[in-house]
């Protein structure tokens, strides 16, 4: 995969805020391109898809509720800041139910998704790191504590009522409910951290790792029913399941032998009796699990989203894949689109309909890339592009390191025009525009003001020393926050040619 990148020729995607910068060569032939990502500044590590709303789980950033009523310009509307870590979201009616690691069971009222709040909280005994809500219950992966059995009848007040599988040993990690049974992953290591720990050969310790079945008929009584480890010789914990009314899907991490190579695991598994039906090798590490229709949509890491055709369970085939930046972890599929979760970001991936309405959401497109139907809308040289990108109106500001900053119009998406340039003192590492006005992060020169009334020819008109390495900018209510070196520092731009710094916070994280 990442020999086919170009790293002269840029994908502009657009996100909150800013512009992703995304590099791809136009030979793309049975690949999925991104619509849209949004920023979380977090760990995304799971996504649920609600009617116009993406929910996204991001780790000590909490809970960031995301307006996707336009694919390509998801916004985020709301973050619920969880005294935990968030590892996982589950909705159900106007409830988010968050897996929040040592802080437990966290119940969000998302009646207004634009203002969530906390309404309750429920004790897990453990370190929960996954949920899944059936009925008036919430079933609660809890470490060593096992799966955990929630009330939640009555939204700020959940209970525990029960549990089971604290006494096997080993970590309760993840876990899925289809009809009458729930399906729990277990791991040798207690660590949550382990779950997402690359493996890189054959010497690393092989921890037993198990997909539990547990009879919750009795949700009050739930029961051992069976259990099942995978089948290869997968070193990694089993990462994910997914059920439908006969199979049940599973991913973790293989060594061939064989080869001495890494891949992906994707097994399918018959309910009726446990037995493997067939599987399937990934480029990368198989995370997270969708099933819609015949097609499973596995997050594959650095390998980015594939998809694959499970119509015959016997042979899962990889039919297309989407390459995206970063660590792919969590997907969620959604009418004609794929939510992925990767590092901090959030993708919406069109992966599209056949028009007869049959659930067949890949075929029409991986036939379309391969026709060369889908294509990139336009590309820009950039020649050395090395910092970030801000769009505002019809014009993108994209900084270009020790080239400066280019003004591209971007009216028509199809033919990108560059029409102004700065030559700035620095090195150009990030930019931030409204109106008349430009900020730029120069690096060692500081905080720059441009004049960009008129995009065609744009101009510097102040400087502020900042007395250290400027590097990302942010804006909100009149001010901008500059990283500077171990700094946020905070600028009144009220009156936008002359900043005025009011205050610095050196205790602060840099934003990144």
């Amino acid at each position: 995969m990442k020999s086919m990148i170009n790293k002269s020729k840029l994908l502009l995607v657009l996100f909150t805020g800013f512009f992703l910068v995304h590099t791809l060569i136009a030979d793309c032939s049975a690949q999925i391109t991104p619509d849209g990502s949004v920023d979380t500044h977090g760990d995304a590590l799971s996504v649920y898809v609600s009617g116009a709303y993406a929910y996204v789980a991001v780790g000590d950033k909490g809970l960031q509720v995301i307006d996707i009523a336009a694919p390509a310009d998801p916004k985020i509307v709301a973050t619920v800041n969880t005294p935990g870590y968030a590892w996982h979201v589950h909705v159900s009616g106007n409830y988010a139910y968050v897996a929040d690691g040592s802080k437990g069971l966290l119940v969000i009222d998302i009646s207004t998704p634009d203002s969530p709040t906390i309404a309750g909280a429920g004790d897990t005994l453990g370190y929960a790191s996954d949920v899944y809500v059936s009925g008036s219950y919430a079933y609660v992966a809890a470490g060593d504590r096992g799966l955990q059995v929630i009330d939640i009848t009555t939204p700020n007040s959940p209970t525990r009522v029960a549990g089971i599988l604290d006494d096997v040993g080993h970590s309760t990690t993840d876990v899925y409910v289809e009809g009458a049974i729930a399906y729990a992953i277990t791991f040798g290591s207690s660590t949550r951290s382990s779950r997402y720990a690359k493996v890189t050969g054959p010497n690393t310790p092989h921890e037993y790792h198990s997909v539990w079945l547990i009879d919750i008929s009795d949700p009050l009584n739930p029961t051992k029913s069976n259990s099942f480890s995978s089948s290869k010789n997968s070193v990694s914990p089993i990462d994910d399941v997914y059920v439908t009314d006969n199979y049940f899907y599973i991913t973790s991490y293989y060594y061939d032998e064989a080869t001495g190579l890494n891949y992906g695991l994707f097994e399918v598994i018959k309910v009726s009796d446990l037995t493997t039906t067939g599987t399937a090798l990934t480029p990368g590490y198989a995370r997270g699990i969708y099933v819609a229709g015949k097609y499973a949509y596995v997050a594959d890491g650095d390998e980015g989203l594939q998809v694959l055709d499970i119509g015959n369970p016997e042979r899962p085939t990889i039919v297309g894949n989407a390459d995206i930046p970063g660590d792919a972890h969590g997907v969620y599929v959604a009418g004609n689109y794929s939510y992925v979760t990767a590092d901090s970001y959030l993708y919406v991936i069109e992966t599209g309909f056949e028009s007869s309405g049959a659930s067949s959401p890949v075929t029409r497109v991986v036939q379309a890339l391969a026709a060369g139907d889908v294509t990139i809308t336009e590309t820009i040289d950039l020649s050395d592009f090395a910092g970030e990108i801000y769009v505002d109106g019809d014009f993108a500001y994209a900084a270009d390191g020790e080239k400066g900053i280019h003004v591209i119009d971007v009216r028509d998406p199809s033919n990108f025009v560059q029409v102004g340039y700065v030559d700035t003192p620095g090195h150009a590492y990030d930019i931030y525009a409204d109106g008349d006005y430009a900020f730029v992060a120069d690096g060692l020169h500081g905080l720059l003001v441009l004049n960009v009334s008129d995009p065609y020819n744009p101009g510097i008109i102040n400087t502020l020393d900042l007395g250290g390495n400027a590097k990302r900018i942010r804006a909100s209510g009149g001010r901008v926050y500059v990283t500077n070196d171990g700094y946020i520092q905070i600028l009144d731009i009220s009156e936008p040619g002359k900043p005025v710094l009011p205050g610095s916070a050196g205790d602060w994280e840099i934003i990144h």
